[in-house]
């Protein structure tokens, strides 16, 4: 295309030089060739200064165009993969080894923190797997606005969309063409869905919303629409602390409220079908300094 160009170039910038018989030469490449003037050659000076500004004009718009003609033409980076909110902060906790009850409140307390952990991390559950594809995706098609991964090991393969709309990604997963894990995320970051299928059903499904300084997570035994609220994250995170109230519901609705210090100080309390039956309180160093079981 260049030496198109070039070639074009060469043709169309011409000197006339006009002599008193009115003649112009047009010399080119090769040899000259010596024409008769069908005007006069003052007008055809002026004529000529018009297309050499025509001609320095088309000079810099060639470069121009090919840029944008480049730019338009170069395929698009994928967007990362986001499984969880970036403002859930991870929470250290009270040391409970030595803290037992007949209720179970203290595993129960461990096991939310571990949660809560997880979250924080994009480790919980199918998140892991999830997340360990952002650094291995590797090479991608693109076509139409979707991003499309591939690879195979023997009888076993992976297939990864993800579909760009005005407002967000769609992400799918597949195995061996069964569809697993399918995944919204807005573009701001700011909200999004997950859901974990079986046998062509939703099993697991969860939502989020994080405003960089709280947000809620929200997870459904079964889908986002139909499934069973099971579980709820709900944080603030103020100038030197994170604040979370975590509700889990069943046969028994639990409630759990804790608050984490900067220097990892802190206390919770827990609520049993909307009772207060316990409150715990540690220090830096995660020892408990009070234990008020009020059941």
């Amino acid at each position: 295309m260049r030496g198109r160009a070039k070639k074009v170039l060469r043709g169309l910038s011409v000197q006339n030089v006009a002599g008193s018989s009115g003649v112009i030469n047009y010399p080119t490449s090769v040899h000259s060739v010596i024409l008769p003037s069908p005007v006069h050659p003052l007008l055809n000076r002026r004529k000529n200064f018009k297309k050499g500004g025509f001609m320095k004009k088309l000079f810099w718009l060639v470069p121009v165009l090919l840029v944008f003609v480049v730019s338009c033409s170069r395929t698009p980076a994928p967007p990362t993969i986001e499984t969880h909110p970036t403002s859930l902060r991870t929470i250290h906790g009270p040391d409970l080894s030595t803290k037992q009850d007949s209720s179970g409140i203290a595993m129960a307390l461990s096991a939310t923190i571990q949660g809560i952990n997880e979250f924080a991390e994009g480790t919980y559950g199918f998140l892991g797997a999830l997340d360990s594809l952002t650094d291995d995706l590797g090479d991608y098609e693109y076509s139409d606005g979707t991003w499309t991964w591939e690879w195979s090991y023997g009888v076993y393969s992976w297939r990864i969309t993800c579909t760009e709309s005005s407002s967000g990604y769609t992400w799918r997963w597949y195995f061996n063409g069964e569809l697993y894990y399918e995944g919204f995320v807005n573009k701001d970051g700011e909200s999004g869905w997950w859901k974990w299928y079986s046998l062509g059903e939703v099993y697991f499904s969860f939502e989020w919303q994080d405003t960089g300084d709280g947000g809620y997570i929200r997870w459904y035994d079964g889908d986002l629409d139909t499934g069973t609220l099971y579980i709820s994250f709900e944080w603030t995170v103020g100038s030197n602390y994170v604040e979370l109230s975590i509700y889990s519901f069943g046969y028994y609705d639990y409630e759990f409220t804790i608050r984490e210090y900067d220097d990892y100080h802190g206390y919770a309390y827990v609520k049993e079908n909307g009772v207060q039956v316990a409150y715990i309180e540690w220090d830096t160093s995660g020892n408990v300094v009070a234990w008020d079981m009020s059941k």
